[in-house]
């Protein structure tokens, strides 16, 4: 981690901010959540979807409400959901 004016950044992505105890453990059971319901793919996992949805508001906002369409584009089929 790396400071950037008074807040702490990982240093691979360093616009993502890093998670706090409290927003580690929902994203261990939003994870564990997305896995259940097959979200998620090889190159892109639930991990890493949940990672960035509990470190933004803007991007929980859209997760609940384009939630189908978010697993079709991740599937493969987003041409079919931006028609």
């Amino acid at each position: 981690m790396e400071p950037h004016r008074n807040r702490y950044f990982d240093p691979v992505c360093p616009d993502m901010p890093v998670l706090h105890a409290a927003d580690q453990e929902i994203c261990t059971e939003l994870t564990a959540k997305l896995t259940s319901l097959s979200i998620g793919t090889t190159a892109f996992s639930a991990q890493k979807i949940a990672s960035m949805v509990v470190g933004s508001q803007h991007l929980r906002r859209l997760a609940v409400k384009y939630s189908g369409d978010i697993n079709s584009v991740l599937n493969g089929h987003g041409a079919a959901v931006m028609v």
